[in-house]
């Protein structure tokens, strides 16, 4: 999506001395053992995923299911209204990894939330008083704070369903399993950029999906310079180095994008991540909403699937990459940025 921008997403990396605030603050209240909960969603415009959410039963708004965050945030306006004060100066202080860099901010007690059916227990969350990205919602649910062992996303559908054991197995679709590497609470998956391997943050709190430069040039990827001169000027140009690559194949989750628009940039959040000086992605929306992703938390693995009668529309064909895992090819229009 060319007007989309690399603005700040709440990404959390938490001192250990927060852990248990993050994680054992908001229990999931009790459901039957084979209850399947389910969160309902939209996908706005700009290609971000928007959960109504409710706080302490009267305050209505919006949030997102954040792959890339392990700590709850919530904006001033929701907080006011859900009768939330405002943080004093002794409060205490957490630091938030974002795209741009890392800031501070205030923690407060929120109370219960509501998600679609799920109600979460009493927790805490970061106080954000002005961060606000267009078009994307500024209260920030992560992934672990749901409390089930499966969390599937059928982005087609616009549905979170939330249940115990292991993934569904969904009729007419191709289906590829693998395993995830968790670092800090944050999903990490193998990926491949015109065959160079690299690793990959999974981030539905991103509309747009970015590699870092260092990837971009072991995999000989080449700037598409009408693409990049359209992109800088829809932004009004950028801190960071940001252009468009249209790459011959990208390989992601056992799935591989044929000459897909990949953003490239160079953001402080890659050596906030420590990979400053390593092949790096960030998998945004513009893919992942392609398939339905179904994270189990506790295998630490992740199923993509796509359904069959999808394949032809999305130009799309049987593959095998190099360790014979099944793939699908799909035409370079999945990614959302117009073809030449």
């Amino acid at each position: 999506m060319v007007g989309a921008t690399l603005s700040w997403t709440s990404r959390v990396l938490c001192a250990a001395s927060w852990a248990a605030m993050a994680f054992g603050g908001a229990p999931v209240l009790p459901a039957e053992a084979n209850e399947r909960e389910v969160i309902l969603f939209e996908i706005n415009q700009l290609n971000h995923m928007i959960v109504p959410i409710e706080l302490n039963g009267q305050a209505a708004a919006e949030g997102v299911i954040d792959t890339a965050a392990t700590y709850p945030m919530i904006d001033r306006r929701t907080a006011l209204a859900a009768g939330i004060p405002e943080p004093g100066d002794n409060a205490p202080q957490i630091s938030v990894v974002g795209t741009l860099g890392v800031k501070e901010y205030s923690v407060v007690d929120i109370g219960a939330v509501k998600v679609g059916n799920v109600v979460l227990g009493s927790t805490r969350a970061a106080y954000n008083p002005t961060m606000k990205v267009e078009g994307a919602a500024s209260n920030v649910l992560p992934l672990n704070l749901l409390g089930r062992d499966v969390v599937d996303f059928d982005f087609r559908n616009r549905k979170v369903f939330l249940y115990e054991g292991r993934p569904e197995r969904i009729g007419g679709t191709a289906s590829v399993t693998m395993k995830y590497v968790e670092e800090n609470g944050l999903i990490f998956i193998p990926v491949r950029v015109n065959r160079e391997k690299a690793f990959a943050l999974l981030d539905t709190g991103s509309n747009v999906t970015y590699i870092n430069p260092r990837l971009a040039e072991a995999a000989r990827a080449k700037t598409n310079p009408e693409k990049t001169k359209i992109l800088q000027g829809a932004t009004g140009g950028y801190g960071a180095l940001l252009e468009i690559t249209t790459v011959r194949r990208c390989a992601i989750g056992g799935y591989e994008f044929k000459r897909a628009d990949v953003l490239v940039s160079d953001p402080p959040l890659f050596e906030l991540l420590g990979l400053a000086e390593e092949p790096a992605m960030v998998v945004g929306m513009d893919f992942l909403s392609e398939f339905r992703m179904q994270i189990d938390q506790s295998r630490k693995e992740i199923t993509f699937t796509i359904p069959y009668r999808n394949m032809k529309g999305l130009g799309l064909k049987y593959a095998s990459d190099r360790s014979d895992n099944l793939g699908i090819i799909l035409g370079g229009s999945a990614t959302r940025l117009k073809q030449n």
